[in-house]
Parts: structure tokens; C-alpha cells; sequence
């Protein structure tokens, strides 16, 4: 199990990614071929994560994804955007420019959790079995965080490789705003650019000589 620290990216470094939106950095993190697979329990407001590769039960993660992603199952504190508002619904992949918000379609705040089926295939805004990289929306809710919690649910995407195909998948990175502001997913290269700027302003600042007094 690891921990992720928080990164903050502001409108300053980047047009289409607002000033409130919090991004995880590029992470990268492996779906593994199986059932275990990989879960994340978003744990603190500003963007920290638990990570972890062994199964336990819903309401412990936010969601858990395993056979390279084929397999899909969220807690009851995030619902990603799905097909229809129903239990076990397929979960849409999104795209840049597509947007967040109380506006789309989730599974239901009760029986609790549930597990997308049918998320793999040909058809409009399904992931192809040989690989394809995408967004998840979803909307999450204030009791998922133990730390630095919104007081309303906060919308967001997670950037995507699934893989239906025996191959492992990956989890690229992940934002939310806290606000519960719509979020709006932005170009990847947009994103990636916005935290190498953020990251040179950090070293720059480390080695400015200090002033003298």
C-alpha cells in the first residue's frame, strides 16, 4: 500500500484547467490481469490517495478497478458516470472537452456500491478490449474523505487505459474540484504541461539564493 501526496494545478499554468481544480500528477499506476487488481480510497479534499493491490470489501476504497480494467467497481461514495442510472450499469468513457456534473448519469446512492458491466466493446463511448485510453467522470461525496472534506459532492475524471484483452491497464492520473463546480476534462497535453510548469516553479523557488536583509 502507498500514499500519494496532493498536487494543485491553478488556472495560472494552464486556460482549461481552473484555478480550484486539484490534479494528482501523472501517476501511472498499473491495473494488474486480475481479480485483486488495484483500488484508490481518496482520503483528503486536496488530492491524496491510499493505493492499494489487494481485494477488500466496498466502503474500505472509491473504487476498485482489476482485469487490466475490464472490471470495474466503486464504493458508495463515488458513483462514476455511467450508461444509466441504475446498479451495475456500464461505465461511459468520456473524452476531452466533455463535462462533469450534476447534469450527467450515475448509479444509485443506494444499495450503496456497484460494478459496471458492459463497459468493453465496439459501441459509442465503450473502451475496445485491445486497449484504449479514455476518461471515467464521477462524482464523490464528502463522506469518502477523512481530511480537508467539501461540504457538497465534488465532480471529476480519471484518465484511462483499459484493457479487455488479458494485458494490464493503467490509471494515467486523476482531478476533482472541491468546489462542486462543474469540471470540464481538459486536453492531456494541457494538463501534463500545467504540472511541469508547477514543478519548475517549486525547484526555482528551492534554489533562489535568500534575499539579504
Amino acid at each position: 500500500m502507498r500514499r500519494l501526496l496532493p498536487a494543485a494545478v491553478g488556472a495560472a499554468l494552464a486556460t482549461n484547467l481552473p484555478a480550484a481544480v486539484v490534479y494528482s500528477g501523472e501517476q501511472n499506476i498499473a491495473i494488474p490481469n486480475s481479480f485483486n487488481g488495484i483500488y484508490l480510497d481518496f482520503t483528503d479534499g486536496n488530492n491524496a490517495a491510499t493505493v492499494g493491490q489487494s481485494y477488500t470489501n466496498p466502503g474500505t476504497w472509491d473504487l476498485n478497478l482489476f482485469y487490466g480494467g475490464a472490471g470495474l467497481w466503486n464504493s458508495d461514495t463515488l458513483q462514476p458516470v455511467t450508461a444509466a442510472a441504475a446498479t451495475n450499469a456500464a461505465v461511459l468513457k468520456l473524452s476531452t472537452s466533455d463535462i462533469v456534473s450534476g447534469s450527467n448519469t450515475f448509479p444509485p446512492l443506494s444499495p450503496g456500491f456497484s460494478g459496471s458491466t458492459g463497459h468493453m466493446g465496439v459501441g459509442a463511448q465503450q473502451w475496445l478490449d485491445s486497449g484504449e485510453t479514455g476518461y471515467i467522470g464521477f462524482r464523490m461525496l464528502p463522506a469518502s474523505f477523512t481530511s480537508n472534506a467539501p461540504s457538497m459532492p465534488v465532480y471529476g475524471w480519471m484518465h484511462v487505459t483499459l484493457q479487455g484483452d488479458g494485458s494490464s491497464g493503467t490509471i494515467h492520473g486523476w482531478a476533482w474540484d472541491p468546489s462542486g463546480d462543474p469540471v470540464l476534462i481538459p486536453e492531456p497535453g494541457t494538463v501534463a504541461l500545467a504540472a511541469l510548469t508547477l514543478a519548475g516553479c517549486v525547484l526555482l523557488r528551492r534554489k533562489r539564493p535568500p534575499q539579504r536583509r
